[in-house]
């Protein structure tokens, strides 16, 4: 099928076409320069980000404003002040709003099947009681009203813990499974096809043009992916004792501490640009998919494995 076409020719043919090359201008002719599609993309965001504002209280924003002064720091010291001239500021721009807008769902729905489908085949280790308490009696059909109405949450919540402690590696496992064989090769390929799939009216100037179009897709993906960590897990509050606010910059300080995602884009990029962008996708994908796979597998099994083993220790308690 037809590939995304990624120039201001194509939707601002009125404009001149903002070639490689352009360091002498500032950030505000930069922005001037870049194509229709990609000013409306920043307007919608920035109208979406004010109004998210409007939603939130004062330590809200300050974490949503520290979340996206993450990437944009990166594309400061990696694009603009290091290879400013090395790519397109709108191809940039329509990079790292494929990542943030399309990658992120498209991945979470992609991965979800994938999970599903893995974690059943560990489900089916377990016993038939332990499938029903962890599906809520839903394999199981409706059960006996009497019984149920004579089940505390007691009763279901040690039947749990003791599941778990019985079935611990099998959960490590699992979560190993998930990390390395779904999170990782879902999200790094996916993340790979930001730059892939599109279409280009310039070739790349050199390997540094690459590398900037991996980091910007990359960036726009890690951003969502963190907007969903630090808000989703500050509602579950983790750190017993202590505020929401102060929970939030914990998660995004550990967060960016991983930048996980753009270091297996510049792995990407080092293998990219060593072959032409038109090369047959399997081969090119199996070059670089499972090197990084172990980068991003780590990070995603240790969340897991550290959600699993908190959770029986706490039991423990």
């Amino acid at each position: 099928g037809e590939r995304l076409l990624l120039s201001s020719e194509v939707d601002n043919p009125s404009e001149d076409l903002p070639g490689i090359g352009s360091a002498q201008l500032s950030f505000v002719a930069e922005v001037r320069r870049v194509s229709r599609f990609s000013r409306l993309v920043l307007f919608v965001s920035a109208a979406l980000f004010l109004l998210c504002c409007l939603a939130i209280d004062a330590g809200s924003i300050i974490i949503l404003t520290l979340v996206f002064a993450q990437p944009f720091a990166y594309l400061y010291f990696v694009y603009w002040k290091a290879h400013r001239s090395d790519a397109v500021l709108d191809i940039v721009v329509k990079m790292f709003a494929i990542g943030f807008w399309w990658t992120t769902p498209v991945t979470a729905i992609l991965e979800s099947i994938v999970q599903g489908i893995v974690t059943l085949f560990f489900v089916m280790g377990l016993s038939l009681q332990e499938i029903n308490w962890l599906e809520g009696g839903g394999l199981g059909g409706p059960g006996d009203p009497a019984t149920d109405l004579d089940t505390s949450d007691g009763d279901r919540d040690a039947e749990y813990r003791g599941t778990v402690r019985a079935s611990l590696g099998l959960l490590l496992l699992l979560c190993f499974c998930l990390s390395f064989l779904v999170a990782a090769s879902v999200e790094e390929t996916m993340k790979h096809f930001i730059v892939r799939c599109c279409q280009y009216t310039q070739a790349p100037k050199n390997q540094y043009t690459i590398l900037i179009y991996m980091i910007s897709g990359a960036l726009g993906f890690a951003t969502a992916e963190n907007i969903g960590y630090v808000f989703g897990y500050s509602a579950k509050n983790p750190f017993h004792g202590t505020s929401r606010f102060a929970t939030e910059l914990i998660i995004l300080g550990l967060r960016v501490l991983m930048p996980v995602h753009v270091i297996c884009a510049g792995i990407q990029a080092i293998n990219t640009s060593k072959r032409d962008l038109e090369a047959s996708i399997r081969a090119h994908c199996q070059s670089h998919t499972n090197n990084i796979n172990v980068i991003a597998g780590f990070k995603e099994y240790e969340a897991m494995a550290h959600f699993v083993s908190c959770h029986r220790f706490s039991w423990q308690l």
